[in-house]
């Protein structure tokens, strides 16, 4: 029989434990209390580190009378231990105690930890901990908070290519280019071009066909047309910057490295090329690190206003002139972060976020409903479909729209209207920071690539970084006061 008499005395022995060494250690505790286990949150701060967790089993006992004393001690020692070596305890759980053997009712509890720490001084933790005499068995599972693995530098992104084949013209008899061998092998050789694309390279030029080029002009006058009544300010500033630097217009198309340059000295972003649809969550974890994999092949000509898969005219039309605009760009950005490491339900909430903000959002701006979507701004089909009485438009909340189902072959019967790009930005982070994860995904714009950090690890260093800023405008208004005396 498990000791569940005195489950409330051993948690209260750790209370007070753990109280002392959150007023040593001066750090934030936040502390979770069930009838199964406790769990509680202390930090430090160290630098070069990552996230490492561990099991830690002790020696089972029988003795009843004994059982909570020994518990205490062994926990108290392995506190300590942690302590005097100044690791960055991240989370920390009591297990519920597992009975071994129903003929002695040997009881064996275990604790996990999650610490923020070097590797080597993991090593030298784990070596200690093998020797304590508390200790029976250590297990680590994967150093890595999550399961799932993501990408920790751009040059990663090589391996962000997974295709979903629902849309291949190959394969689907009701897509529009089946039939037709000539453009099935168009796409086979444009495709090319992205599964040869490595990180560093620059994008290969695209010679397209008259054909391409009409389908291409068709769209773009007849959605550019529309801009004045329909599209937010956002996408009719960035569409006109891409029209003065990118050579925008109904009579070619423009290259994809053209765009890359241009949008990453505006809004940081870049783009890579990709051969088809790819899963949500490489896509998503390629706007973690501000890239946005973009195809390079045009839709089927037969129907111009309208395709289920992305294509150039989408990608272009579509997605670059919101993307140019450095808030929009930092809201894509968030939302890829917040998939790195995530669960695949997670994934899915995450992806639906993304389709009904950045391919089917709105917005209000004075007074009127205003299209930001990439897939309404580049399908006048679906534009049409927006402002008509046969779709049902609902105020932006993002735990309503994170599980509204969606169409994702004709056009969509709810949309979702947002106040604002920066209110759908702090709805994101409101949304992401309720997470009960220990640690989130930052990324260092410098080396480009992303670090796993604890709750208190980030406050620490947006502080540090608000400090440094507030000295640099201290610097500035003492300078000026001078000169102007």
């Amino acid at each position: 029989m498990i000791l569940s008499c005195n489950v409330y005395e051993i948690k209260y022995q750790c209370f007070m434990l753990l109280d002392k060494l959150k007023m040593l250690m001066m750090c934030d505790q936040s502390i979770e209390n069930n009838n199964k286990h406790l769990t509680t949150e202390l930090n430090h701060d160290e630098k070069n580190s990552e996230i490492h967790s561990i099991i830690i089993y002790f020696h089972p006992i029988t003795d009843e009378k004994s059982n909570n004393q020994f518990y205490l001690q062994a926990l108290q020692e392995l506190l300590k231990c942690i302590i005097d070596k100044k690791l960055n305890l991240v989370h920390f759980e009591t297990r519920p105690p597992l009975t071994l053997s129903n003929a002695n009712q040997d009881i064996q509890y275990s604790c996990l930890i999650t610490l923020e720490t070097n590797e080597v001084n993991m090593n030298l933790l784990y070596e200690e901990l093998r020797c304590n005499s508390f200790v029976s068995r250590i297990n680590l599972p994967n150093n890595q908070e999550s399961q799932y693995w993501y990408p920790k530098h751009i040059s990663d992104l090589d391996k962000c290519q997974h295709l979903l084949l629902k849309f291949q013209p190959e394969l689907q008899t009701d897509h529009p280019g089946f039939h037709d061998k000539v453009y099935r092998e168009r796409r086979e050789n444009i495709a090319k071009i992205a599964f040869d694309y490595k990180y560093g390279d620059r994008i290969p030029e695209v010679e397209y066909t008259k054909e391409e080029i009409e389908t291409w002009g068709l769209v773009f006058t007849k959605m550019k047309a529309v801009h004045a009544s329909r599209a937010c300010r956002e996408y009719i500033d960035g569409f006109q910057l891409l029209e003065k630097y990118c050579n925008y217009n109904s009579e070619s198309i423009p290259q994809l490295q053209t765009i890359c340059e241009f949008m990453h000295r505006t809004s940081g972003f870049r783009i890579r090329p990709v051969a088809g649809l790819v899963s949500p969550r490489d896509f998503l974890a390629s706007l973690a690190f501000r890239v946005f994999q973009c195809t390079q092949y045009i839709r089927h000509h037969s129907r111009p206003m309208h395709t289920p898969e992305p294509d150039c005219i989408h990608e272009l039309i579509g997605h670059m002139p919101m993307l140019v605009n450095r808030k929009f760009a930092d809201f894509s950005q968030e939302l890829g972060l917040a998939s790195l490491g995530a669960s695949e339900e997670e994934i899915m909430r995450l992806s639906t976020l993304y389709w009904f903000t950045v391919e089917f959002g709105l917005c209000n701006e004075n007074g009127e409903t205003r299209a930001l979507g990439a897939g309404i701004m580049s399908s006048y089909g679906e534009l049409e479909n927006v402002f008509s009485d046969h779709s049902v438009k609902q105020p932006f909340d993002i735990n309503n729209a994170a599980v509204q189902v969606y169409d994702d072959f004709g056009y969509q019967k709810v949309y979702f209207v947002t106040e604002s790009i920066e209110s759908m930005k702090r709805e994101l982070r409101n949304y992401i920071n309720s997470s009960t994860k220990s640690t989130f995904p930052i990324y260092d714009p410098i080396t480009e690539t992303v670090h796993m950090k604890s709750r208190f690890s980030i406050r620490k260093e947006i502080l540090q970084h608000v400090k440094e800023e507030t000295d640099h405008l201290d610097t500035l208004l003492n300078h000026s006061n001078y000169t102007l005396s």
